[in-house]
């Protein structure tokens, strides 16, 4: 049966305090970088006495501010969702205005099973745990920002309940002979003779 007909399901979003962190994260570069070159055509020239650090520093600062333009945009136009399921029974990432305008193509993972595979964690990083999801496609690196892996595919599988997808857990496989005891018999014999 098609399920063309139903609205898209939001499996996650990003919590606020997320987005309110990197809206503000990324107005720290401009701000910093327009008062330390100064803003041309206008009185303010900044701190920096030297016109030749401060046009690339006033560069630096215009391409800081058009990405948190774009910030503010993705918010207004993804909702802060970070996962979804299409009607067409698809799971998305929602492309960023950015991947729009350059034209990246859509991470996508389509299948009756999707293995979510827990991944490594970052130092110091707030969006953990990740995770990516394979079946036909890939969803690399989502950001669960604290939510269990486990409790994330139970309300996944929840939310997915008549749209014919389920999401499994497959644990990450190490390089090959990883967790293997070491058999170092064959080093201890020639330094024996």
């Amino acid at each position: 049966m098609s399920t063309a007909w139903k609205l898209p399901v939001v499996l996650l979003r990003e919590p606020w305090k997320a987005t309110s962190a990197r809206i503000l994260g990324r107005a720290v570069v401009p701000a910093v970088g327009l008062w330390l070159s100064g803003v041309p055509g206008t009185p303010w020239t900044g701190t920096i006495d030297w016109l030749v650090l401060r046009i690339p520093v006033f560069a630096v600062a215009a391409v800081a501010l058009i990405l948190w333009f774009f910030a503010i945009g993705n918010i207004s136009a993804n909702r802060r969702v970070v996962l979804r399921c299409m009607p067409t029974g698809s799971i998305e990432r929602p492309r960023s205005l950015q991947e729009r305008l350059l034209k990246i193509p859509q991470e996508y993972a389509i299948g009756k099973t999707v293995s979510v595979t827990p991944e490594h964690p970052q130092f110091m990083s707030r969006a953990e745990p990740r995770v990516t999801l394979y079946a036909e496609g890939t969803i690399k690196r989502i950001p669960l920002h604290g939510i269990a892996v486990e409790d994330f595919v139970a309300q996944a599988n929840g939310l997915l309940k008549g749209r014919g997808v389920t999401f499994v857990i497959v644990e990450p496989e190490g390089p090959p002979g990883f967790g293997e005891p070491i058999d170092d018999t064959e080093s201890t014999k020639g330094d024996a003779s």
